[in-house]
């Protein structure tokens, strides 16, 4: 038997269309299984998921948003009915509902992790309001107030002169 013999130029063109053909005989991969979104890049989200501990299909639900039913969300997804464990952004506020149009039960989430919902949550949350949290306000220590001798810091409650070693309460 006679080993066949190939010129360079016709083993990378064979190795294209072996390359082009093996990529289009693959099923498409399930679109449900990754989030088509990115998070918020503010926080201001809630990523849900199909399955309990934040396994299975899962998507991004970007804030400030109102949505009286969750079908035909970004990509064409629907999680009505569907969302079984979720995770909240940390500038997000979430409120869900067990019916379209906020009705039914509700339910307000705030920047935690739930692995698995309580039992009258689970695979019934229809509807849902996402706030997006104000940016925190930056905390005065003790140490950068003894350093002005201005008026008294205007977040503080009650207020209390600068440099009197003490800064405002959290």
């Amino acid at each position: 038997m006679r080993a066949l013999r190939f010129s360079p130029s016709v083993l990378t063109l064979l190795a294209l269309i072996v390359g082009v053909a093996a990529c289009g005989s693959h099923a498409p991969v399930d679109a449900r299984n990754r989030s088509t979104r990115p998070p918020d890049p503010t926080g201001c989200y809630v990523r849900v998921f199909e399955a309990p501990d934040y396994r299975g299909a899962e998507e991004y639900i970007n804030g400030p948003i109102r949505l009286e039913q969750l079908t035909n969300l970004p990509g064409g997804k629907s999680w009505g009915n569907r969302i079984r464990s979720v995770r909240v952004g940390p500038a997000a506020d979430v409120t869900v509902w067990t019916d379209e149009k906020y009705a039914g039960q509700r339910w307000r989430m705030v920047e935690a992790a739930y692995s698995a919902l309580p039992s009258m949550f689970d695979k019934t949350i229809s509807s849902m309001e996402i706030q997006c949290a104000a940016k925190p306000v930056p905390t005065v220590t003790a140490a950068a107030a003894s350093l002005s001798t201005a008026a008294p810091h205007a977040s503080c409650d009650p207020p209390r002169p600068m440099g009197s070693g003490v800064g405002c309460r959290g």
